[in-house]
This record gives structure tokens, C-alpha cells and sequence, in this order.
């Protein structure tokens, strides 16, 4: 079993999400493809401003119980979102290929799961207590909705950027599209 919550949300909505997480006792870790390190990180992106390969978030109760998994490619390795103790976030945000186009984000956390045995593995009430907390936390403190579409929310941010830009959502509510 799994769970997810997904948004729209603007680059600029980033401090304000690195704040909340602080807040909830949670730590951002950030993936490289090259290695199998975690660098837990005060922001979310790096120095230079580029985005992680990934972006996990990890209680801090829970910091030791992060796996890697190889991507396919030998040495390139990835956030094992399955065995690990953590709430994936997708970003989304526009990519450089497509610019008028913004991506839905997501976070993304696994309770439950089947081991090569067949075996289940569940995680802990503690950590799915927590997940619970995080998604209802975010949903109050950042997300709203609007128009007809009830299941799709969006940041405050998005929205003002949504109304300066006369930018729509697609039909499946993927994206956001500039025109």
C-alpha cells in the first residue's frame, strides 16, 4: 500500500515548503546518481540552484532507514521509495525543454510492501502516523482548490501565477499550460 498527495506549486513556493519541513521534524535528503551518499540539506535544491536528482523526506526518527537501488545503468543509483522510511517529493515545476509548461508535484510514501520472499513487509504506525499527519499538516497550511475540478489543489503561489499568466490545466491534470 502506498499513499500520495499531489499539487501544483511554483518554484517559489520552495522556502516556504523547506520551513514547514523543519518545523514537522523532518529532514530533506538529496540524491545523486553517481553515489549511494545522503546529504541531508537546509534547502531544496543545491548551491548552484539545480535541482537534486531526487528529494526524499525523512523523519528524523527515521534517517537510518533509507535504501538505494541501482537505476539500471551500472553506478547510477536512486532513492529506494519502496524499502525506505521516507516521503518521496516530485517536484514537478517547468523543465528547460518545456517552459510554458508547468508539471504537477507530488508526494509520494510506501507503508507497505511485498519482499522477493513474497513476504510482506509493513512499516511501522509510527511512520505511517506520521506520513498521515504530514499530508493533512501540508494540505491545511499550503493547498487550496479551485474551479470545478475538486480533486486537483494547488499552492496560493500557483494560482496567482496561474491568474497573471491566464495559464490553464490540461485535460488529465498533468500540467499547467502557459499559452
Amino acid at each position: 500500500m502506498s499513499s500520495q498527495l499531489n499539487f501544483f506549486s511554483v518554484p517559489e513556493d520552495g522556502e516556504r515548503f523547506a520551513d514547514f519541513f523543519a518545523r514537522k521534524g523532518g529532514q530533506f535528503l538529496a540524491f545523486k546518481q553517481e553515489d549511494k551518499v545522503v546529504r541531508p540539506m537546509e534547502k531544496i535544491w543545491f548551491e548552484d540552484g539545480r535541482w537534486p536528482h531526487q528529494v526524499g523526506l525523512v523523519p528524523i526518527d527515521f534517517i537510518g532507514d533509507v535504501a538505494y537501488r541501482e537505476h539500471g545503468i551500472a553506478g547510477k543509483y536512486g532513492l529506494d521509495v519502496t524499502k525506505s522510511w521516507v516521503i518521496e517529493y516530485d517536484t514537478g515545476g517547468a523543465y528547460p525543454s518545456t517552459p510554458n509548461v508547468l508539471h504537477r508535484s507530488r508526494f509520494y510514501a510506501v507503508n507497505d510492501y511485498f519482499a522477493s520472499n513474497d513476504m510482506l513487509v509493513t512499516k511501522s504506525d509510527t511512520f505511517k502516523k506520521w506520513v498521515r499527519n504530514f499530508y493533512r499538516a501540508f494540505k491545511k497550511e499550503f493547498l487550496r482548490k479551485a474551479g470545478n475540478a475538486s480533486f486537483i489543489t494547488y499552492t496560493n503561489a500557483c494560482l496567482d501565477w496561474m491568474k497573471e499568466t491566464n495559464a490553464v490545466v490540461d485535460r488529465p491534470a498533468l500540467t499547467i499550460i502557459k499559452p
